[in-house]
């Protein structure tokens, strides 16, 4: 490309920083799409974690309270047996 006068070299570099421009804001555009994006998927993850976190508290609750009833259980055996061997 020949730029015959100092008029067309302003016009084609006008021309060239609007296309700078235009890529330019293009990418800050991508990049706050892909920063959102990533803020949303951080939260989900940090979503299903506690949501694991909470099924997890929930069966070791059970099971903690499910060993206790064994347990006293056991204890009320063994006490009925000391009773029966008592008399």
């Amino acid at each position: 490309m020949r730029i015959e006068d100092s008029n067309q070299f302003t016009k084609q570099n006008l021309k060239l920083k609007n296309e700078r421009d235009r890529l330019i804001k293009d990418k800050k555009q991508e990049i706050e799409s892909i920063r959102k994006n990533y803020n949303q998927m951080a939260n989900d993850q940090r979503i299903i974690g506690e949501e694991k976190l909470d099924s997890v508290r929930d069966q070791n609750q059970v099971a903690i309270i499910e060993s206790l009833n064994n347990k006293e259980a056991r204890l009320n055996d063994i006490k009925e047996s000391l009773e029966k061997t008592g008399q």
